[in-house]
């Protein structure tokens, strides 16, 4: 998966098609997908990781 960061006002935001990251704080992740919320991380590597599992069972 590409992922293009979108920065906006100090807010960290990660995209991939209908896959989206946000940051938190500094080791707090959210996964979504598709405005609907799918996991947690504690680093951004692991939310990837959590994105990519779930498009692959889709």
């Amino acid at each position: 998966m590409r992922w293009i960061n979108e920065s906006v006002f100090g807010m960290h935001r990660w995209v991939s098609g209908d896959y989206q990251i946000e940051q938190n704080g500094p080791l707090d992740f959210t996964v979504f997908c598709v405005g609907e919320e799918i996991g947690f991380s504690g680093s951004l590597s692991d939310a990837k990781t959590q994105a990519q599992r779930h498009k692959d069972q889709s």
